[in-house]
């Protein structure tokens, strides 16, 4: 809710259910806000303090009683980091329409194409 209100109420923008689908619904702009604050901690408090009151915050999320059926409290961008993680070491799959498209791309500019493990 406050992202809401800070990024479409407050800037003007869409919010609510009046921000269209990025991917499904093309029919109007989507007049999405964004609202971008930078703050200097180091203005407050030294940076190992804010990095200790930090890590306190984010150990007593944790500790939160979970949701029935979830066996662990994520932090915002915790499961896109693990997935970034897994995908450096074991690569991004691709579509074959993708490949497809990468492949004729390549083509077109006369760059070779590189080899590829087979499909399973």
């Amino acid at each position: 809710m406050l992202m809401d209100l800070l990024c479409g109420v407050f800037t003007g923008a869409n919010f609510g259910g009046a921000v269209k689908s990025l991917y499904f619904d093309h029919s109007e702009p989507q007049n999405v806000g964004h609202l971008i604050v930078v703050m200097r901690p180091d203005l407050f408090m030294p940076p190992e303090e804010f990095r200790q009151r930090v890590d306190t915050f984010v150990e007593r999320a944790k500790a939160c009683p979970k949701a029935q059926q979830f066996d662990e409290i994520q932090m915002p961008g915790e499961p896109e980091d693990r997935k970034a993680t897994l995908l450096r070491a074991s690569g991004v799959p691709l579509s074959v329409e993708v490949l497809s498209d990468l492949d004729a791309e390549a083509d077109r500019v006369g760059v070779s194409r590189l080899a590829r493990p087979s499909a399973t």
